[in-house]
């Protein structure tokens, strides 16, 4: 329901030509999604893929985009309103907080609940869906360039949004793409045991559809 609330007032905003100072989770969402279903809708439909591999392609995105959401949304428009602190020694150029900083698993549980286990959670799920969807990641190659560009991506989204808004709008927490590898791997390794349980199932999800071939009757 937030999600709709939040989609609802950035669509209001658009309209009425009010300034848009934030991009929240929902709108978020919603514009990637959209910008998706326009891509993929038309190439599903002309290469005649499956309606559940279109369906499967779809919820890839959305397992990301809800991910991307959580960890770096809402995104305030506008310059940041922290400036670096150049003479802190805490911080890894500045905005990037070392591995594993003054954090203790018991005492800040809840803190390494919305840090680590919920993104772990849904990278693994994200990663999962892209493993069944598409064939290619299913070579272990293949899957560890996709795993590294991943995390890389969120690395350099932080540098460049710090960049841009001139300060911090962002402190990346190194320990990150330890725990997000490994959830990738985790939902690696589970996506390819249901694929070789359920050989017959997942090849008939790729295969094309065949083109009905109506006979004369002479």
């Amino acid at each position: 329901m937030q999600d709709l609330r939040e989609i609802m007032e950035f669509v209001s905003s658009l309209f009425k030509g009010r300034q848009i100072d934030i991009i929240t989770g929902g709108a978020f969402k919603a514009i990637f999604l959209v910008l998706c279903l326009a891509v993929v809708l038309p190439v599903g439909i002309r290469k005649k893929y499956r309606t559940a591999r279109i369906l499967l392609i779809i919820l890839s995105v959305f397992s990301y985009l809800t991910y991307f959401s959580y960890t770096y949304m809402p995104l305030p428009l506008g310059p940041a309103d922290v400036e670096y602190n150049f003479d802190s020694v805490n911080l890894v150029l500045q905005q990037m907080w070392p591995p594993l900083f003054d954090i203790d698993f018991f005492r800040d549980f809840s803190l390494v609940i919305n840090i680590y286990l919920k993104p772990f959670a849904l990278m693994l799920a994200f990663s999962f869906i892209c493993t069944v969807t598409f064939r290619k990641l299913r070579k272990p190659a293949f899957f560890a360039v996709f795993a590294v560009s991943a995390v890389a991506f969120e690395i350099v989204y932080v540098l460049v949004c710090n960049f841009i808004s001139g300060g911090l709008k962002y402190i990346y927490d190194l320990t990150l793409p330890f725990a997000e590898l490994f959830a990738l791997i985790v939902g690696y390794l589970l996506a390819r045991l249901l694929i070789y349980l359920n050989r017959d199932t997942v090849d008939k999800i790729f295969a094309a559809k065949k083109t009905a071939i109506k006979e004369n009757v002479i």
